[in-house]
């Protein structure tokens, strides 16, 4: 089984090309207003135009409502939901979809090392954000690359 990885905090047709130009396997579309991050619905809509049907459209959501997320969902059956808020399992399984649910971390030590910690068990992917850009919500083509170089590189 290959590595499957995802860049989150995609923001732009320009982002997406190169992450799927490096080898990213899905994209994350952070649907929280609060975020630098936030995309709307609309601006999906028009990212996944440029995007390979095989890469897998990921939105994030933190405590949004069941109407919005439904909302949201209605652009492709390919979009797997995210979620990073106190969202039930019940919540989260209502929309009759796999979903990914964020636990948090209790400290920064829990971070730490995580290429390490994770080789040789049976983690399949890795998701990351706000490592792999220059500033909030601009993705960095370089630090994009190098973050897939070394995960593919780390798992085989």
């Amino acid at each position: 089984m290959s590595l499957f990885i995802k860049i989150c905090g995609i923001t732009s047709a320009k982002d997406a090309s190169l992450a799927v130009s490096f080898g990213a396997n899905a994209l994350g579309f952070n649907m929280y207003e609060k975020s630098p991050r936030y995309v709307s619905h609309q601006e999906v809509k028009e990212i996944l135009k440029e995007v390979p049907n095989e890469i897998i459209p990921v939105m994030v959501f933190v405590d949004s409502c069941y109407e919005y997320v439904k909302d949201c969902l209605k652009l492709s059956t390919n979009i797997i939901p995210q979620f990073h808020g106190n969202e039930t399992p019940e919540f989260c399984s209502s929309f009759n979809r796999n979903f990914i649910k964020a636990i948090p971390v209790s400290k920064k030590s829990d971070i730490n090392n995580g290429f390490k910690r994770y080789t040789g068990s049976s983690c399949t992917g890795l998701d990351v954000s706000s490592g792999v850009e220059s500033s909030p919500g601009k993705k960095d083509s370089m630090k994009i690359k190098e973050f897939i170089d070394i995960a593919r590189n780390f798992y085989v």
